[in-house]
């Protein structure tokens, strides 16, 4: 369950093992969101204050992008089976806690919250030419 792997895995980030992200890592709070009130990642600066267009940041080795930040990634899992609670991960534009950023982390909030760091991310593939379906 979600509960059961919660930061089992430590010091390993969407990006690698490096603290603080290397250079366009992801959308966090950082430089560029220091005049909103909160802490921030010092030395980091993605260049949005909140939110980014989707696709701003490199992929990481897999060539997947946006797997941390901008906005917590709801999950279809519940964090325990029979709770209310869901499962956010991957942070947002807010989180500057290098726990919370980690991957084996999970966020856990009432599936009726909601809130602007809250969201979801899409998957799109490219399926090669002479394999797509007419």
């Amino acid at each position: 369950t979600p509960e059961e792997r919660d930061g089992n895995i430590k010091g390993v980030y969407p990006w690698g093992k490096q603290w603080p992200p290397p250079s366009g890592a992801g959308n966090f709070a950082d430089q560029s969101s220091a005049r909103r009130r909160g802490p921030i990642i010092d030395g980091y600066n993605d260049g949005f204050a909140t939110t980014a267009p989707v696709g701003s940041f490199k992929p990481n080795a897999l060539g997947i992008y946006d797997l941390a930040g901008n906005v917590w990634e709801w999950c279809a899992d519940l964090y325990k089976p029979g709770s209310r609670w869901g499962v956010l991960r991957g942070g947002s534009w807010a989180n500057s806690n290098r726990t919370e950023l980690l991957s084996s982390y999970r966020n856990v909030i009432d599936r009726n919250e909601r809130d602007v760091i809250y969201g979801f991310r899409c998957v799109l593939a490219r399926v090669p030419v002479g394999e797509a379906e007419e």
